[in-house]
């Protein structure tokens, strides 16, 4: 057969567009070199040496953040992570959905970097979007290992003037791990530096004695909006800078925002301005106008904003949502600047409902991202004093239909998040990750999580190696997530106690974590393993990932020293705990008069089988003589702690202690005993008490007591208190 010239020709282009075309879906390897290193950085005009920090290491791009990762998507990344510190690292590619052995979590599916190796990352990039990396490892994350992720789409998306990746994190200049000591010892450790202890005389003030009473009737305190008392709060690594110094009227930018935030979620807010919500999670939705974000930690949003006049610049805000400061970048330049609104500081003592607890057709609601009370909900959506509504995930429409079948079968597990905030414990239905580590899940199932949050802060859940739909009224168009906000579930307000619903396929076989993105959470046992049931563990390269699985596990029972010492006129107390996990040891006693024959002294081990009830066993010192204690001990409505036990010499004994918080700094103490004898020979014994105190700083207090007791020949007292 002859092939004319003209036909050949053609055949060439042909052929040629299909290579072309064949080349562009198969994407290209795109590779980077990324060097962790630990050096001095001063954020806050502190300089401090425990910093963690991550530069490109063929540009020198980085630092904290670290660089910017850039792909297309249908690329091949290939990823070398070259430790440069004294200790091992890892890094997370948070919501890639990449091989189960790449996902970059110690112990679990990935082995750690040790100091001076090389741990190089292959995935291909199958979705586009805006994502973030972080490490796993520890406490680094809060110590700077996090970066951001850009994959362009295949095909291109709505053209911008401007591309921005603004990373949201937050900073302390103390050690994560001493803050992380610190809120072991007692879970409000950092109120007194944000001033936030609740206490009568301030809800008073409020207006809000009946509501702080109800949350002492429901043994809780008050709301709490962040653990940690940060110094300070970054965009890209700053605190204020200047961006799009060029900005014009009409021109359009893409944000791309990213909560790296160790414990912080962020309102965000652009001067006073409408933007519009054209993606979440890196997965694109509907576009929605709103004026305000609420990004809990490891969300990220994609935003366009089309500038509305010349010669003006917008304030980019971030506020974490405890109000204890704010990061700001001025975009553009002009002959003022409109300022994002100060939010109001929220209310410790009540709470009310930001969002209408939208209904679904899968029992779920939307994530309450607020945190506003009702007074606020009704002023509207544009007020002068920073209480603008925040975008609602029953706003969030997916582009395309993201329902499952109905022929396939449904696994559905209820979740309850729990919490003891005074000896700073986090779990699931209850269990800490190293009591009950393993959801399993058959493969091609529709697995659903129900989601009831019974503490007194928001949680961020994320779940690796998938996305997830958000259950808040879409239907079939509900959005796809890798992090879900779980709001509190308020006291008196049923619409907030109905829980998050999130689903997903059960089409990507391995082990994945799932947990709280607050990272002190996740250690403090916030955590599970979701695990396929037909899934093996390959034996490369994660075998030696497979020997500190259990340290990986038991990462929520370290144990945690504390302790207070009092030394008054008429004696001396003492307390030295070690907490950890479901179990504490405690060494409690006193000296009367400052007689040696009068020295009362406990050691004990107690387990919490929850966080109002505990029981314990150990030895009692009185009376100049040892005996074997046991017994057990309640928190009843109002927080009052009643204790009782038996001792080997068959006494009973019965206790009730209460601390009332009046102001900041002024606290009461008061104590009631009665030990009923076992010999009949002796008298029983009953012995109360009370003390007034004054904290003069967050470890020292003085002050004043009374106890009411035969063998005391001074009942009152003055003296120190030292808490370490």
């Amino acid at each position: 057969m002859v092939i004319k010239r003209f036909q050949l020709r053609t055949l060439a282009t042909i052929f040629f567009a299909v290579f072309a075309f064949s080349q562009a879906s198969v994407g290209a390897t795109v590779e980077y070199d990324l060097v962790i290193k630990q050096e001095p950085v001063n954020i806050t005009g502190k300089t401090v040496d425990f910093a963690l920090s991550t530069y490109n290491a063929l540009t020198g791009e980085g630092g904290i953040p670290g660089p910017t990762l850039r792909f297309k998507e249908g690329d091949e990344a290939v990823i070398r992570v070259q430790n440069l510190t004294n200790e091992e690292t890892s890094i997370h590619w948070h919501g890639l959905l990449v091989p189960w052995n790449m996902d970059g979590v110690p112990g679990l599916n990935t082995p750690s970097i040790k100091p001076g190796e090389i741990f190089t990352f292959r995935f291909p990039l199958r979705h586009s979007g805006t994502y973030w990396y972080h490490s796993h490892t520890n406490l680094q994350e809060q110590r700077g290992v996090y970066g951001s992720i850009v994959i362009e789409p295949r095909t291109p998306s709505m053209p911008v003037d401007y591309d921005v990746v603004m990373v949201l994190s937050d900073w302390i200049d103390e050690h994560p791990q001493q803050v992380m000591a610190n809120i072991k010892k007692d879970g409000d450790y950092y109120a007194w530096k944000k001033n936030t202890v609740p206490n009568y005389i301030d809800a008073i003030k409020e207006g809000a004695l009946r509501d702080y009473l109800r949350n002492q009737w429901n043994r809780m305190d008050g709301m709490d909006f962040g653990d940690i008392g940060y110094d300070t709060f970054l965009i890209n690594g700053k605190n204020k800078s200047n961006i799009l110094p060029n900005l014009k009227k009409g021109d359009k930018v893409r944000f791309r925002i990213i909560n790296a935030g160790a414990s912080s979620y962020f309102h965000v807010n652009i001067g006073k301005q409408h933007f519009k919500a054209i993606s979440a999670d890196g997965m694109d939705v509907q576009p929605v106008m709103t004026k305000e974000l609420l990004m809990g930690m490891a969300e990220t949003y994609d935003i366009l904003f089309t500038v509305p006049e010349d010669n003006v610049a917008y304030e980019f805000r971030a506020t974490p949502q405890d109000v204890t400061g704010f990061a700001s970048v001025t975009l553009g330049r002009g002959h003022h600047t409109e300022m994002a609104p100060m939010k109001m500081k929220p209310s410790i003592y009540k709470m009310g409902m930001s969002h209408g607890g939208d209904m679904d057709d899968g029992g779920g609601h939307d994530g309450d991202h607020g945190g506003h009370s009702m007074a606020m909900a009704e002023m509207g959506d544009d007020v002068d004093m920073g209480m603008t509504m925040p975008l609602k995930y029953s706003q969030l429409k997916a582009v395309q239909k993201t329902s499952f079948s109905d022929d396939k079968p449904v696994m559905e597990f209820e979740i309850e998040l729990n919490g003891d905030m005074e000896r700073y414990v986090w779990s699931l239905n209850g269990k800490l990750l190293s009591e009950d580590t393993y959801i399993n899940i058959e493969e091609g199932s529709v697995i659903r999580f129900k989601l009831k949050n019974k503490t007194m802060m928001h949680h961020p859940m994320h779940l690796h190696g998938h996305f997830f739909r958000v259950l808040s009224g879409q239907g079939d168009f509900a959005p796809l997530k890798h992090t879900v906000d779980v709001p509190p579930c308020m006291p008196g307000m049923p619409m907030s106690c109905r829980p998050v619903v999130m689903e997903f396929l059960a089409n990507e076989p391995g082990e994945w974590f799932f947990h709280c993105h607050n990272l002190y959470h996740m250690k403090a046992g916030m955590a599970r393993v979701v695990k396929y049931t037909n899934f093996e563990r390959p034996t490369y390269p994660i075998e030696t990932a497979q020997t500190p699985i259990k340290e990986f596990k038991k990462m929520d029972s370290k144990f945690y020293p504390s302790g207070q010492v009092s030394a008054y006129s008429n004696g001396a107390t003492w307390d030295i705990r070690y907490n950890g996990g479901r179990y504490e040891v405690a060494i409690e006693g006193e000296i009367t008069d400052y007689d040696r024959e009068k020295i009362e002294n406990e050691i004990y081990v107690r387990h919490y089988f929850s966080r109002y009830f505990n029981a314990f066993g150990g030895l009692e010192y009185e009376d100049e003589k040892l005996s074997p204690i046991a017994g057990i001990s309640y928190v009843i409505p109002l927080n009052f702690e009643v204790i009782g036990y038996l001792t080997g010499d068959g006494d009973m004994v019965f206790s009730i202690e209460q601390t009332v918080q009046i102001t900041k700094r002024l606290f009461v103490e008061a104590e009631a005993q009665h030990r009923f004898s076992g010999d009949s020979g002796e008298d029983d014994e009953s012995e109360y008490g009370f003390g007034l105190n004054y904290q003069i700083n967050r470890r020292v207090s003085i002050g004043a007591r009374y106890i009411n007791r035969d063998d005391i020949d001074d009942y009152y007292g003055v003296g120190i208190r030292v808490k370490f």
